[in-house]
């Protein structure tokens, strides 16, 4: 079997659970996604079930291999085909057309989803952490066959941060698996793949929200913004303050798809109701808590959301405790790992009340970077943040209204835990803000565009409909 071969049976394994989480979480077939969007979803939620999956087998010694990891996501499926789901219902929000001019923003699409397959196909990982953490991690769980935890435990390796999750180091690792060696360039292919699932989902979320037509302008502007693309792919030299643009091998667009999906599921329950919808919302935060440390209070905030969205609806107390259950199906496993081993945060020691006092100094620098970056940096995120800035004030009627203020507060909390962390650091923090800000900003991203869809097509909306006679 050829390389390419074996990276295509690597993948359809991968989009294999990530289907079955969409059947189980859809029976009443009220997802209305089309094939790109459902094919998106599923590869995202895939990669956290491959993942978690062989994270279990290391615990239970079992090594990794083609056809154990493989077998049982192809058996499942092979049953499910025996039992038909609902079809899904096709509804008016949907079947809206964008208009002639959306040809022109569908080829903007498409040329960047090809430039980022074809270009991530040219070169091998060049960032610091794609070699120091994400894809040695991935070499060494592949060559171990599980996750060794001498590892882990190594005082030599802390520059490879034992302690972050291990969705995507294992996820590289089942490509290595399928392949038979480690194959860098091949491994690569996850990351435009999540360009395209973050452009598919996206989309499927900005249409329900506010319709196509500013469905597939939104998801063009998203295509074109640079630091996303450097993740997917890589670009041809320096962006902006950054020395390189190349980031392909990170986990940080992984982080803000699931972010994202997270946010725009919640708005869906909260405007509209579906049981699915809220499955779907605590998956995505569970897989955000899996994929880095950041993505862990984001979960625990979002439980909290969920709570207050469902809350007095009919099975609110079922769903929060299943959106609980999937949480921790997540979290638990490594966090008992983690604790049992002794494998440690460099931010444990420094939550003190005194060491928060001591620094808080260090607030006036953190906010001016991270207003630098927000609303100076264009040639990271383009003019993003002032467009947020704007829908919010366009659209300020609407700011109150639940869907709309779970994206804002998503949004606002996260901005808040990123300030905080950086005020605690134990690093040198000028150091760590020059590192790190132009991701922790990217996390934030595909979110804040999906809340400048929703309050422009509100606010053009509220312009051209007649008030109510009430």
């Amino acid at each position: 079997m050829t390389e390419a071969a074996r990276v295509i049976t690597a993948l359809v394994v991968i989009v294999l659970p990530g289907l079955l989480v969409l059947r189980v979480s859809d029976k009443r077939g009220e997802l209305e996604a089309g094939t790109g969007a459902r094919f998106s979803l599923a590869f995202m939620f895939g990669l956290g079930g491959v993942s978690l999956q062989m994270f279990f087998y290391s615990v239970a010694g079992i090594p990794f291999g083609y056809l154990q990891i493989a077998a049982p996501w192809v058996a499942l499926s092979a049953i499910s085909l025996v039992f038909p789901g609902k079809k899904t219902a096709r509804h008016a929000s949907l079947s809206e057309r964008p208009g002639p001019f959306a040809i022109i923003f569908e080829i903007v699409i498409l040329s960047q989803a090809a430039y980022a397959l074809i270009y991530s196909l040219l070169l091998p990982a060049r960032g610091w952490d794609a070699w120091h953490i994400w894809l040695l991690k991935a070499r060494v769980f592949f060559v171990d066959k599980g996750v060794p935890t001498e590892f882990l435990l190594d005082p030599a390796l802390k520059y490879a941060h034992p302690d972050y999750p291990l969705l995507m180091p294992l996820s590289a690792a089942w490509v290595y698996t399928a392949l038979g060696g480690v194959a860098e360039v091949a491994a690569k292919t996850l990351w435009p793949l999540q360009f395209l699932s973050m452009l598919f989902i996206f989309h499927y979320a900005a249409r329900k929200a506010s319709g196509a037509r500013t469905a597939v302008v939104f998801t063009a502007l998203l295509s074109l913004t640079p630091i996303i693309l450097a993740h997917a792919a890589g670009l041809l030299g320096s962006l902006g303050p950054l020395p390189a643009g190349n980031y392909a091998g990170y986990a940080d667009m992984a982080l803000s798809i699931y972010l994202m999906s997270a946010g725009a599921f919640l708005y869906i329950y909260a405007s509209e109701g579906g049981g699915y919808a809220v499955t779907l919302s605590a998956a995505s935060f569970a897989l955000a808590a899996w994929t880095k440390n950041e993505g862990l209070p984001a979960a625990l905030f979002g439980l909290l959301l969920i709570f207050w969205c469902a809350f007095g609806r009919k099975g609110w107390i079922t769903k929060t405790v299943g959106s609980i259950a999937i949480v921790s199906l997540f979290t638990a496993p490594w966090f008992l790992y983690k604790s049992y081993y002794g494998i440690g945060s460099e931010y444990t020691g420094n939550l003190s009340p005194a060491l928060m006092a001591e620094n808080i100094g260090r607030l006036k620098p953190v906010m001016g970077s991270l207003l630098s970056y927000l609303f100076t940096e264009i040639s990271l995120y383009n003019f993003a943040w002032w467009g947020y800035m704007a829908s919010l004030v366009l659209n300020w009627r609407g700011f109150l209204k639940r869907p709309i203020l779970v994206l804002n507060l998503m949004i606002f909390f996260q901005t808040a835990l990123y300030v905080f962390v950086y005020v605690i650091t134990p690093a040198d923090v000028k150091w760590q803000l020059s590192t790190s800000l132009d991701r922790v900003v990217l996390h934030m991203l595909p979110l804040s565009l999906l809340v400048m869809a929703v309050n422009i097509s509100s606010f053009i909306r509220a312009g051209v409909e007649p008030p109510s006679e009430d």
